[in-house]
């Protein structure tokens, strides 16, 4: 059985002295995957800490109670494979607004649209993932439901590029590197990567018809030897 953590300040605390980091507010990556952290505690430390890219998936948080506060540096935030099923948890992101660019909540307890209306305030969000939470009538495959929720999301979060995989166009999303810093080149669609294919396979072509150009038939280089030797 996996020891509990009291809190997440104990838990960068650990972390720092894992990765032999002298203080835990100098940390820039943060992964407690695995972890049993159910009670976050108060996160007003993140305020002091470079923590850009923080990931607590499968750590059993049932809820988050105390607000990330102002000032905090996150830019990409995993949740995947937790509890978290009401409004108040999401909530809590809401200072996250001007730095949060990635929210990963897979496989999560949310069951239906109020509860994730929160994470319209986070406007700046470019990805996001919530497959595999019980949103009423999107997990059955309805029609309606997932349009609604698309929809939803798509037309609050301008800056959004993909959503549960796919992007603003139902496009499957191929992801590249999804660290923070690649920020424009994040990831393509299948049809930017056909489309690239496509070109690349143009511009071999030019190429290969401009050395057709460059290169004179044998015959002739003959016939022009031939011509030079009876001056």
């Amino acid at each position: 059985m996996v020891n509990q953590i009291p809190s997440l300040l104990e838990a960068f605390k650990r972390y720092a002295k894992e990765q032999d980091v002298e203080q835990y507010n100098k940390l820039e990556e943060v992964m407690l995957d695995g972890l049993s952290i159910p009670v976050l505690g108060d996160l007003s430390f993140l305020k002091d800490c470079s923590v850009g890219f923080l990931s607590l998936s499968n750590c059993q948080v049932g809820a988050i109670d105390h607000p990330f506060p102002e000032g905090t540096k996150i830019e990409r935030l995993e949740l995947n494979s937790n509890n978290l099923a009401d409004k108040k948890s999401l909530e809590a992101l809401g200072n996250l607004k001007d730095s949060l660019q990635e929210l990963h909540l897979a496989n999560n307890k949310f069951a239906d649209l109020d509860a994730l209306s929160p994470i319209h305030s986070l406007v700046n969000i470019r990805i996001l993932n919530l497959i595999d939470n019980p949103v009423g009538g999107v997990d059955d495959d309805t029609q309606l439901a997932k349009a609604t929720y698309r929809e939803g999301l798509l037309k609050a979060l301008p800056n959004l590029q993909a959503l549960d995989g796919l992007d603003r166009n139902g496009e499957q999303v191929v992801f590249e590197d999804s660290e923070p810093e690649d920020d424009e080149e994040e990831y393509s669609s299948e049809s930017e990567e056909e489309e690239d294919g496509q070109e690349e396979e143009e511009d071999d072509e030019e190429e290969d018809e401009k050395d057709d150009e460059d290169e004179s038939p044998p015959n002739a280089k003959r016939r022009k030897t031939d011509a030079a030797a009876a001056e």
